[in-house]
């Protein structure tokens, strides 16, 4: 794994790639450092996928509900014999997982770990964005179908030069273009609580040419439109869906699913 840091390609370890993404300038969670990555992966709680710390959480809620002998459970009991680590500190650790999960689009971009991507530039990008992580997504999967296009934006970008906003659009492509990669990406999101997570008629636009569908997923949910005019279609549908919830008051993006099942 690679990362550009001051305009130069570092080579990382899983390890620091790990930290890099948990930092305070990614999906920072407190209680995290080298040993106790050591540990979660020398048992098998975790892997170099930084998905796979949320997945552990997602485990501890549903084994807290419905404890029983399982395999994540020997798991955590094979760690709890390491030094330093009992129910306090993997209590304390699963809190600060979950309260990584509200993040900014920021945050988010940096953590991804596309390599011509620094802080700097993810706070250029997410300024850009809008803070909205589906413009995000949408500037992530144009890169698939107008490559030269999203060039040319992010040359509109204070600072990114046409060489630099090449590498970055190239770096994009490669996450957007790779089905297993974008599976991934749409994971992750959907692990996370952002700020703002507003579906624009564009964004809508951008995902069905990019993968030539009448139909889109968001938000837990499956939206579908008519051939002839499937982008309106589809945007109404989510524009009213998001305007019931609107009723009931701040809800997190994230939790728009669940709240769509009540009315």
């Amino acid at each position: 794994m690679v990362r550009k840091e001051n305009n130069n390609i570092v080579k990382k370890s899983e390890i620091e790639k790990l930290l890099d993404v948990f930092s305070e300038n990614g999906l920072h969670i407190k209680e995290l450092n080298e040993e106790k990555i050591k540990d979660l992966m020398d048992v098998g709680l975790v892997s170099a996928a930084p998905l796979s710390f949320y997945d552990m959480a997602n485990e501890d809620r549903i084994h807290s509900i419905y404890p029983k002998e399982s395999i994540f459970a020997a798991k955590v009991s094979a760690l709890w014999q390491k030094e330093g680590w009992d129910a306090d500190v993997w209590n304390s650790l699963i809190k600060a997982i979950n309260d990584s999960r509200k993040t900014t689009l920021c945050q988010f971009i940096y953590a991804l770990e596309i390599p011509s991507i620094d802080v700097t530039i993810a706070k250029q990008l997410a300024a850009y964005c809008n803070d909205n992580i589906c413009e995000f997504t949408a500037l992530l999967l144009e890169t698939a179908t107008g490559y030269q296009k999203v060039v040319s934006q992010l040359m509109t970008i204070k600072g990114i030069g046409s060489a630099e906003a090449q590498n970055i659009a190239y770096d994009m492509q490669l996450t957007a273009c790779e089905r297993n990669e974008f599976y991934y990406y749409d994971c992750f999101v959907n692990e996370l609580e952002f700020a703002s997570a507003h579906m624009t008629r564009s964004c809508v636009q951008i995902m069905m040419e990019t993968f030539d569908t009448n139909w889109i997923y968001y938000n837990g949910k499956y939206y579908e439109g008519q051939k002839e005019n499937a982008v309106d279609d589809v945007y109404e549908q989510i524009h009213e869906d998001e305007s019931k919830v609107k009723i009931i008051g701040e809800i997190p993006a994230t939790m728009l699913a669940a709240v769509r099942t009540l009315i």
